[in-house]
């Protein structure tokens, strides 16, 4: 039986209405009569809280229900026909736009391309030889993906929803390249489905335009194309599933989004400085009126950490304001960096603070509506919602999103000296997944990762070195089969070499049987090494097919991609 709203969930409603009433009114969307004066004045009179939210008794009894009417109006879509959830079919035909897509820029096929430099130069002799050809082929096909979730993205959520299994949803970051690529081929050996918000569908969201969009578009392409023979593959159900997230949208109109952001960043800086804060209101006033405190405390607790910085190494928060500003020059329209130059340091380091906190508020949100467990990739990443964690009296383990000691096993898995685990080829990736071999990966490492239960997601290192000497212990178990296989088939070789006596003997001198051919006794003597010979041969395919099917195997695949990296 669903709770009934709170209070709390009223105001957030309540504000929703209002703000949605107000956008309508700027974009002059309300229909002119009598009462738009009073609408206006209305308006003008809410009073709002110093997290932004709407003072109930500030709105009018008209206001309101003008409010609620106008949502319900936009609200109503018109009525799509609902079909049966296909998620590897829905899959399939977004890759094949995904496809058409990167051919449009580049004007090749994505496996042509070994790496994005690449894919660089042939974009620059596209804009030189035939721009008019490749912004046409590239508008036509983003109409497409734009068409595509228009029809489909209330399908795709609920299809990414019911998905059974040990979901993982990948977040953190809003683009997909080399290190997102490793990490879901290093997880794909745990999880049964890996949930990725389409990391190009941001792209399109963005408010700039720019000569740089298509060829960040098509390096994200390029390695989200890696996975396709995962999509295009007979399984019984999706390895790994694209969804669209409208993060920008989000959090630029939707109330519920923008509080839970502001709640995550209060917790993080309530934490950092020790004080009793509670409004975004009272934080922006902290930050710029008692700057060196502010920017102290942030330095010590290492929550602002700017584009492109990698921990564990401390930043101070000053230094960071600096290299943030450099960081996103370029990435936003002139006038808003020209704003971000302007704000007083603590202001600034307080904007930063919420750009980085806004990915782990999706990231849970994302965790907690798709029935998934949460997974990053980046150490910056990591680094953040173990602060978050840290910070929050409700830590994901308690809130029940993931069982005790997944999120260590996860930590682990994505330590960089397991990095071997994305050497993992996709075809073999593929053949694992048809035989569910991920199944057997994550029993065995739960059997060998128990010690995990008690460790906190802070515990990097233990957590680390636990994950580690598991996977060592499953391929020092394969090379033991392996080392078991040669003694088994040796002897047999051996008894084979010593049948019929001396003739067996005559197996040595196979490659000299055309120069003893004159011999008389050189046919019966084939006739003996031809049924050695044979003997030999069954046992030597008999033992190929053993070492083939522990190649194969799990393990085997692990002990390949773990060689292939020294």
């Amino acid at each position: 039986m669903n709770k009934p709203p709170s209070k709390q969930d009223d105001i957030l409603a309540l504000t929703q209405k209002i703000n949605n009433l107000e956008h309508l009114h700027q974009k002059g969307r309300l229909h002119p009569s009598n009462h738009t004066t009073n609408i206006q004045r209305d308006l003008q009179n809410i009073r709002r809280d110093g997290n932004g939210l709407v003072i109930p008794e500030s709105v009018s009894p008209a206001l309101k229900a003008t409010a609620i009417a106008a949502s319900y109006a936009e609200g109503v879509e018109p009525g799509a026909p609902t079909k049966l959830a296909d998620p590897i079919k829905s899959q399939r035909e977004l890759f094949s736009i995904f496809q058409d897509l990167f051919a449009s820029i580049t004007g090749r096929d994505h496996s042509h391309y070994s790496s994005t430099t690449q894919i660089n130069d042939d974009i620059l002799k596209q804009l030189k030889s035939n721009y008019k050809k490749l912004a046409k082929n590239f508008n036509h096909t983003i109409e497409r993906l734009v068409k595509f979730y228009n029809t489909e993205k209330s399908h795709l959520l609920r299809e990414a929803q019911q998905i059974a299994g040990l979901k993982i949803v990948l977040g953190g970051q809003s683009q997909f390249l080399g290190s997102q690529l490793s990490g879901v081929r290093q997880m794909m050996l745990y999880a049964d489905t890996i949930l990725i918000a389409d990391p190009v569908y941001h792209f399109i969201e963005a408010d700039i335009r720019d000569v740089a969009i298509p060829t960040r578009i098509a390096t994200t392409l390029f390695h989200l194309l890696a996975l396709k023979p995962l999509v295009d593959a007979e399984l019984a159900y999706p390895a790994i599933f694209v969804f669209p997230s409208f993060e920008r949208a989000l959090e630029a109109r939707d109330v519920v989004t923008q509080q839970g952001i502001f709640q995550l960043a209060i917790k993080l800086i309530r934490n950092a400085t020790g004080l009793e804060i509670h409004s975004m209101q009272e934080v922006a006033d902290f930050a710029v009126e008692r700057e060196a405190e502010f920017m102290t405390a942030i330095t010590r607790s290492q929550i602002f950490l700017p584009p492109g910085y990698t921990p564990p190494e401390p930043i101070d928060a000053y230094k960071a304001c600096g290299i943030y500003l450099d960081e996103i020059a370029g990435t936003r329209p002139e006038p808003a960096i020209a704003l971000m130059k302007s704000l007083p340091p603590g202001h600034l380091a307080l904007q930063g603070i919420l750009e980085r906190v806004g990915p782990q508020y999706h990231l849970q949100e994302n965790a907690e509506v798709l029935s998934a467990q949460p997974m990053v990739v980046l150490p910056v990443h990591w680094h953040y919602m173990e602060r978050i964690s840290e910070a929050s009296a409700n830590e994901l383990e308690r809130k029940g999103i993931l069982p005790k000691g997944s999120l260590g096993t996860f930590r682990g898995l994505q330590d960089p000296s397991l990095t071997w685990l994305g050497n993992v080829p996709i075809d073999a990736l593929v053949n694992l997944r048809r035989d569910e071999a991920n199944k057997e990966f994550r029993k065995r490492m739960a059997e060998l990762s128990k010690e995990l239960d008690s460790a906190s997601i802070l515990d990097a290192q233990k957590v680390a070195r636990e994950v580690a000497h598991g996977l060592a212990s499953l391929i020092n178990s394969h090379q033991k089969e392996i080392r078991e296989l040669e003694a088994k088939w040796f002897p047999k070789y051996a008894k084979t070499f010593m049948l019929s006596g001396g003739a067996g003997l005559l197996t040595l001198a196979a490659p000299y049987l055309p120069i003893l051919g004159s011999i008389g006794a050189a046919g019966s003597a084939m006739a003996a090494v031809g049924g050695i010979t044979a003997a030999y041969a069954r046992d030597k395919i008999d033992e190929r097919a053993e070492r083939k099917r522990l190649s194969r195997s799990l393990i085997g695949v692990l002990a390949s991609a773990r060689q292939s990296s020294k």
